[in-house]
């Protein structure tokens, strides 16, 4: 089940926690270590979940990783992404609650400069990020916080948001 909480001031804690674990167990592997979604927006309500941007030189890397990972609590999921070799994703769950989402991709992605470039959208449009955590207690309540149906009714409302982020970022030369 979905549940979108008030900020939290500990999410920037609780990524740095994390890089610091993913930066021991990935060491140079990882080109660049960055904290998205919602909970990297001060302010924004958001799932409790620290969405985490992890950029490589070689997936490959990370995969041979695996067992570190696991060990740290994170589970590869293959069947997350279209091309699980382009995009890996891992997850946390502690006490049945999904506390970390690892997204894994190799330098040059497009996805990286989408997820960074929402994210400073997001930080610098209060007004932008006020409605969008309007939207997402609304699709709770529309859906009684089923994960599915959360996640298919979001997707349209974020690609919106992404184009504008993209526009903004263009315009701004980011």
């Amino acid at each position: 089940m979905v549940q979108v909480v008030g900020p939290d001031p500990t999410w920037p804690e609780q990524f740095r926690l994390v890089r610091e674990q993913l930066l021991g167990c990935l060491g140079a592997a990882a080109v660049s270590i960055e904290h998205i979604g919602s909970t990297s927006v001060p302010g924004l309500a958001a799932k409790p979940t620290i969405d985490v941007l992890v950029v490589v030189d070689d997936t490959d890397e990370v995969l041979a990783r695996s067992g570190p990972l696991a060990a740290l609590g994170f589970e590869y999921r293959p069947d997350a992404w279209p091309d699980p070799r382009r995009h890996l994703f891992l997850r946390r769950v502690v006490d049945g609650r999904r506390t970390h989402h690892l997204h894994v991709v190799p330098v040059g992605s497009a996805e990286i400069g989408d997820y960074l470039t929402l994210r400073d959208y997001l930080r610098t449009h209060p007004a932008e990020a006020s409605a969008y955590q309007d939207h997402k207690h609304q699709l709770v309540a529309d859906t009684g916080g089923e994960r599915d149906a959360y996640v298919e009714r979001k997707a349209a409302y974020v690609d919106d948001l992404l184009t504008r982020a993209r526009a903004w970022g263009a315009a701004a030369d980011r």
